[in-house]
């Protein structure tokens, strides 16, 4: 705890209900995945449960710092990223009637940062596509999926990991046998759409309209299969969806070699 004190000074750590909310973890997600700074951004976030004016002001120095940047690929007008920047806000540190701040709920389960720019993106395309005649940018899901800096994607992984890969298997166990074996060796087995033609006996175009069809039906069984499993709200699912499809895709190959092939 003094680890934690001396993280956030000025802050009135609550240490009953840190420990409170540590218990907890430790019976849902286990605490080794729970390291030093996942520790303190719970502490935060516990503090922050309690309105302390110290943490709210650190959760916005340290965090709502990053919601522009976040929206900077797409082009938003500035008017636009401080509406979204205050939704984030009432999201994550406004209470609904007798339940807790999303920013507790979250907190030690992916970083906060990546928390931040998830429900930033998600709320800025949300604004986008209420907007008579406005859309998203075509590319803007491919921009979210840069591999070299994606907390987001670190802090979905973080939160679903273990539903997402019960989901994803369920999914590929239910294409037929041609699907599968056309995902495998195209995305594991590196094979070019024409070799895997002239391995079936058709044409190009006839491998490329079939993997889209089963990517497609690979993705909407594996949201599916994650709705059944997961009991959260459906648009709170939907955003996380929406964000995972752009990396879905890239992803398949790594994502297949998860799946034990079946004799």
């Amino acid at each position: 705890m003094e680890r934690v004190d001396q993280a956030l000074p000025g802050v009135a750590v609550p240490h009953e209900a840190l420990v409170q909310q540590l218990a907890l973890r430790a019976g849902t997600d286990g605490l080794d995945a729970l390291d030093d700074e996942g520790v303190i951004e719970l502490a935060l976030a516990c503090a922050c449960a309690r309105s302390d004016r110290r943490a709210l002001a650190i959760v916005e120095e340290r965090y709502m710092s990053v919601v522009a940047p976040a929206l900077a690929h797409m082009r938003l007008d500035a008017g636009m990223v401080d509406d979204v920047a205050q939704a984030v806000r009432d999201k994550l540190l406004v209470a609904e009637a007798g339940g807790e701040i999303k920013l507790l709920r979250y907190a030690g389960r992916g970083t906060l940062h990546g928390l931040v720019k998830v429900t930033a993106v998600r709320t800025a395309i949300s604004l986008l596509r209420k907007q008579s005649g406005v859309a998203a940018p075509v590319d803007d899901f491919e921009r979210l999926a840069e591999p070299a800096d994606d907390p987001e994607l670190h802090f979905l992984k973080a939160r679903y990991r273990q539903a997402f890969k019960a989901a994803f298997a369920r999914a590929v166990g239910e294409l037929d046998g041609r699907e599968r074996n056309v995902l495998r060796l195209h995305h594991i087995g590196g094979m070019t759409l024409e070799q895997v033609a002239r391995m079936y006996g058709v044409d190009r175009s006839t491998i490329v309209r079939l993997l889209q069809k089963v990517r497609g039906k690979l993705f909407t069984q594996t949201c599916a299969a994650l709705r059944e499993e997961l009991a959260i709200e459906h648009t709170e699912l939907d955003g996380v969806l929406e964000l995972v499809r752009s990396r879905f895709e890239v992803s398949l190959g790594r994502l297949l070699e998860t799946v034990k092939p079946e004799r």
